[in-house]
């Protein structure tokens, strides 16, 4: 037998169930008179059912639509039903739109005919999906004016850029145009300049005849000015090649001691002249940097030319070394000079600006720009900090030694021979044992290191001869190596490197391997490369 549910299920009639339902529903007699609401369709028209009972369907819904649901309610069967967007009116004259779902109900008098009762409509609430529908609409608007407006923007910088590029390449010409001029120009005056401050320290020095104080007191002051321009032309040179990309720095180890102490010597009698106190301050341990020895002894010597010339008499001046965090080498010149105002401390790195100084001495403004392109092209950064009439401290780091940092270098540098010889990187190795190094005959009066560099250095110098202008010949004491780096055709390889073991067995010296690899055309690390290369070791005795 079939369940049936009980009327009062849950204690609820079925009016109860409808007032319930989140769906307003509304009747209507064939007259188009309501004869009832639930709870939902009450809150939405803003009537109490006492109110809405008996009202016509024009009178919350307008009289046009009314009629066209109507007239399709009559003409259907009583199992089809459609839903119409529609606004009903509220109470207070709000317009509300809805989804309302109509369907007829109809009373059979005889078998074959239906006669219209009315109908049970169901309404939904669209007010939300209206206004997120205007919404998006008005976004939609939005969208398409800033798209327009973002084509429009898309044009103007396509353009700008183009005009951009055209003015570069337009600089750039007349940067290259420029560089050329300053070149040429600086290149013809400084040769005649050698030949007139030669003259005149002949003269001053009574080489070409006798000259009295006063005479040579204005040879002198010709001599200074003569040697400023020098410089000077010096500077703007190399600014020049700098720009150009034509300076490569010829970056090796460098011993920050030994540069002090030859700038040390050159300053000796400008620094006893006024009365300065010059202290240097190195660490115990011997430290090393990889740059261009020429680039490290031009900054240095630079920035204590600055602190002599703007340090008063008696005033003192530091030289300090030390190993900064990440492998960097610090290197500042503190003096107890006349300082630089906070207010042109941005001039100081620019080309031919000099800072107003109460003390201003001569000068072309291009020194310190120099640096730092020096610095710069040497993998570092150079700084400053100064304090009006307590004096300044500038500073520069540089990379420190090691010998990967130092392969690296020679392979990026011999990486850009091979474009022009169509050929590929090729890294020769030979290696000593430390049984070797003991053994040999100098091992009784030199330590393991300064040993294992004499005997490289032989290997190196019957090599030489071998060797192309730009081949690079790496010496590591500390690893017992030596690294031979040329740009060769592939093909060519191995027939090299049986000629270099052939010159080298001619040396006699006794546990020595080699090993050669062609370096794959996407460039190698240093630390990859030894490390294949000593993989393949092979004795060449």
């Amino acid at each position: 037998m079939a369940e049936t549910i009980e009327p009062d299920f849950l204690g609820l009639t079925p009016t109860d169930f409808i007032s319930c339902i989140e769906q307003g529903i509304l009747t209507e007699n064939h007259l188009g008179k309501i004869t009832f609401a639930n709870q939902k369709m009450l809150e939405m028209l803003g009537y109490s059912i006492s109110e809405l009972a008996g009202k016509d369907w024009t009178e919350i819904v307008p009289a046009q639509k009314h009629r066209r649901i109507l007239k399709r309610l009559k003409i259907r069967t009583g199992d089809e039903k459609k839903e119409h967007e529609i606004e009903l009116l509220t109470k207070s004259g709000k317009r509300i739109p809805v989804i309302v779902c109509a369907r007829p109900v109809f009373q059979s008098e005889r078998s074959d005919a239906e006669q219209y009762q009315g109908a049970v409509s169901t309404f939904i609430d669209i007010t939300n999906i209206k206004r997120i529908e205007k919404e998006t609409e008005s976004r939609s608007e939005q969208f398409k004016l800033m798209n327009r407006a973002l084509n429009l923007q898309r044009k103007k910088l396509t353009e700008l850029t183009e005009k951009l590029a055209e003015a570069n390449e337009e600089l750039k010409r007349l940067s290259e145009a420029k560089s050329d001029f300053v070149s040429a120009v600086s290149h013809d005056l400084r040769a005649p300049l050698t030949t007139i401050i030669e003259g005149m320290c002949l003269v001053e020095d009574g080489t070409l005849g006798e000259v009295n104080e006063e005479q040579k007191k204005f040879l002198k002051l010709a001599i200074e000015d003569a040697e400023h321009l020098n410089d000077f032309i010096n500077d703007i040179l190399d600014l020049a090649k700098i720009e150009a990309g034509k300076i490569l720095p010829k970056r090796t180890k460098v011993s920050p001691k030994k540069q002090i102490e030859r700038i040390k010597l050159t300053y000796k009698k400008y620094i006893q002249e006024k009365g300065l106190s010059l202290t240097i301050d190195l660490p115990t341990e011997n430290i090393e940097i990889f740059c261009d020895p020429s680039h490290y002894n031009r900054i240095l010597n630079n920035l204590l030319s600055n602190a002599i010339k703007f340090t008063p008499n008696k005033g003192k001046i530091e030289i300090k070394v030390e190993t900064k965090i990440g492998e960097m080498v610090l290197t500042q010149v503190k003096d107890t000079g006349i300082g630089i105002p906070s207010e042109q401390r941005h001039l100081i790195f620019q080309k031919f600006e000099q800072v107003e100084r109460s003390a201003r001495k001569p000068g072309s403004g291009l020194g310190l720009s120099l640096c730092k392109q020096l610095a710069e092209l040497n993998d570092g950064e150079i700084g400053f900090e100064s304090e009006v009439s307590r004096g300044s401290n500038f500073y520069f780091t540089l990379p420190a030694y090691n010998e990967i940092i130092d392969l690296n270098f020679a392979l990026k540098t011999i990486s850009s021979q091979t474009k022009h010889i169509s050929g590929h990187t090729v890294a020769f190795l030979f290696k000593f044992s430390d049984e070797a190094i003991k053994n040999s005959s100098s091992s009784c009066t030199q330590g393991l290191d300064s040993n294992a560099n004499t005997l490289l250095n032989k290997i190196a110098q019957a090599l030489q001869p071998k060797t192309l202008s730009y081949d690079i010949v790496k010496i590591f004491p500390k690893r017992r190596e030596l690294i031979l780096v040329s740009a060769l055709p592939e093909e060519k390889a191995k027939t090299i490197y049986s000629d270099l073991v052939e010159t080298v067995q001619k040396l006699g010296l006794d546990e020595l391997s080699a090993s050669f690899y062609v370096c794959p055309d996407v460039s190698i690390d240093a630390d990859n490369l030894l490390r294949i290369l000593e993989t393949q070791l092979k004795s060449i005795k």
